[in-house]
């Protein structure tokens, strides 16, 4: 039987990479807001996967919600 993956990175970084252009934020001045190093913000953005504290950091960046998978209202 085939595991569903929990958590998908590619898709995660297609919303920070939509996030980074729809603010016309360079990775750097984003990775600041964030506060996490732009090479974070770099390799999310080209679908790897942040460790854990990263990923929540980001999440909250981007207005989702801590633990749903969709943005607050």
């Amino acid at each position: 039987m085939k595991r569903r993956r929990l958590f998908n990175a590619r898709t995660f970084g297609r919303a920070v990479s939509g996030e980074l252009m729809a603010k016309g934020l360079t990775v750097r001045k984003a990775a600041r807001e964030i506060g996490v190093s732009s090479a974070t913000v770099s390799r999310v953005a080209r679908g790897k996967a942040p460790d854990i504290e990263s990923y929540l950091r980001l999440r909250a960046w981007l207005g989702w919600d801590a633990w749903l998978w969709k943005k607050r209202p």
